[in-house]
Order: C-alpha cells, then sequence, then structure tokens
C-alpha cells in the first residue's frame, strides 16, 4: 500500500517561486503581521494590523507595560499626597513658561519671523520697534478654537511672540494674542506682562493649546501611519539583510501599541 501524496500548501509554492530564500530567513517564516483593511472605516482609514505577533505582544507587557503599571503603584500615593498636602498651585513665571514652551518636545511649533512680517501683524502693539539684532518666533495654537470642550472647560487660541539674542541664548516672551468668542466669531487681543492676571491667564491657555497639539496631531502621527510599512518590513525582508537590521530596532513595540 503505499502512501499517499502529502498535500502541498499553495502559499509555500507561491513563497518558493518568488523567494528563493527557505521561509526561517524571515520573521514569523513570514507569516505576518500583514495589514489588512480598517474594520471601523475600510474605505476612510490607513490598513491596520490587527494580529500582532504574540511575541512583540508579551515583548510590550514586559517593557513599556511594566513601566505603566510601575509608574501607577509608585506615583499615586505620591499624587494623593501632593492633592492632599501640597494642593497649593504657585503661578508660572515668565521665565519659567518660555523654557518649558522653547527647551521641551513643544519647541517645534517655534516659527522664525522676519521683522517685515511682524510688522504686518498686530504684535506691533506690544513692539513699536523690531531690534534687526534679535531674532523673533511665535507660536500658533489657533487650532484651539476647533476645539468643542465639555460643559464647564474653556479653550481659547494663542500666538504668541518671543525672542532671542542669538542661538545660544534663552527665549523671552513677549506677548500673546488670545482669542475670545464674540458671538460665533473669535476676535484676537494681545496681552502684555503689565497685564498681569489677564497675562497670567493667557499663558495657562498657551500651554493649553501646546499640550493639545501634541496630542491631537503630534502624538497621533508618531503611531499609526507606520503600521503597514512596520509589518511589511518585518514580514518581507530577511533578517540578515542589511536594511532589516538597520530597521529593526525602529520597529520594536510598535505594533503591540496601536
Amino acid at each position: 500500500m503505499t502512501n499517499p501524496t502529502p498535500a502541498i500548501d499553495p502559499d509555500d509554492i507561491i513563497h518558493s517561486k518568488t523567494y528563493p530564500l527557505p521561509r526561517t530567513d524571515f520573521m514569523y517564516d513570514r507569516r505576518g503581521p500583514w495589514p489588512q483593511p480598517a474594520p471601523d472605516h475600510p474605505m476612510a482609514m490607513a490598513a491596520e494590523v490587527l494580529h500582532p505577533a504574540e511575541a512583540e505582544v508579551k515583548d510590550w507587557g514586559r517593557t513599556a507595560g511594566w513601566n505603566y503599571f510601575k509608574a501607577l503603584l509608585t506615583k499615586l500615593p505620591l499624587a494623593l499626597k501632593n492633592w492632599f498636602v501640597n494642593n497649593k498651585i504657585a503661578h508660572i513665571s515668565d521665565g519659567y513658561f518660555s523654557s518649558r514652551l522653547t527647551t521641551t518636545t513643544y519647541s517645534k511649533y517655534l516659527r522664525p519671523q522676519t521683522i517685515k512680517d511682524l510688522e504686518k501683524s498686530d504684535f506691533t502693539q506690544s513692539v513699536k520697534t523690531f531690534d534687526p539684532n534679535m531674532q523673533y518666533y511665535t507660536m500658533d495654537f489657533t487650532p484651539m478654537q476647533d476645539i468643542v470642550p465639555y460643559d464647564g472647560v474653556y479653550v481659547a487660541p494663542t500666538i504668541s511672540l518671543f525672542c532671542r539674542e542669538n542661538e545660544d541664548s534663552p527665549f523671552h516672551i513677549l506677548s500673546i494674542s488670545i482669542g475670545h468668542l464674540e458671538g460665533d466669531v473669535w476676535k484676537h487681543v494681545l496681552l502684555l506682562p503689565e497685564n498681569k492676571n489677564a497675562w497670567m491667564i493667557a499663558k495657562y491657555f498657551v500651554l493649553q493649546g501646546a499640550a493639545h497639539m501634541v496630542v491631537l496631531s503630534g502624538h497621533p502621527a508618531t503611531h499609526f501611519p507606520y503600521d503597514t510599512v512596520n509589518a511589511v518590513t518585518q514580514s518581507a525582508l530577511p533578517m540578515h539583510h542589511s536594511l532589516f537590521k538597520l530597521l529593526k530596532p525602529h520597529l520594536r513595540l510598535q505594533l503591540a501599541v496601536d
């Protein structure tokens, strides 16, 4: 009695004709992960990786996931202590405000401005004569006017004007143009440090705008466009390839977190 001929996997035939290398040369035997149509909006959203490899999910849990859990255990008591004991907030100084916005991740929103451009703006109300030896920058968080907040929460669009003497000197805040609603129309008023309470409130609205811009625009752009690139790179490039070795460290943890 002869043994029946084993069934041939069509996928193996396609692989052997297209890729002469054995499956073991590829991550996960070149069986994925592969991008798939987004289940919620397949015609409007980019493809997603719905089934990342179990090894990557476990790696994320051992590293990033554990760090989140550890922070929850250690920082929550500290947060409760600050809530009960140190519940008075000291208002931020102009120097600290400028430093936080221009030396952290928010600094990417700084835009250099020429004196010619500034002379056409509302900032001429705060700076009568622009110094040609100074460098001027603005931060524009006017997209905040498109956010619909919860009841009791308020938002305001802002444009801030900074200056510095040279590349090595710190930034200084000069003025803030802040929007307020008149009916259904946003109108701006220019505030200066001498406006005291209004100036302090304006600085908090600038920080609010910076944080929202990072979360709503910068943060999604960090993650979601790269799912397909990540998946195809892991699945299609042999592990000994130089390009794979170059990209592999940058692909870690991303599919699992998405």
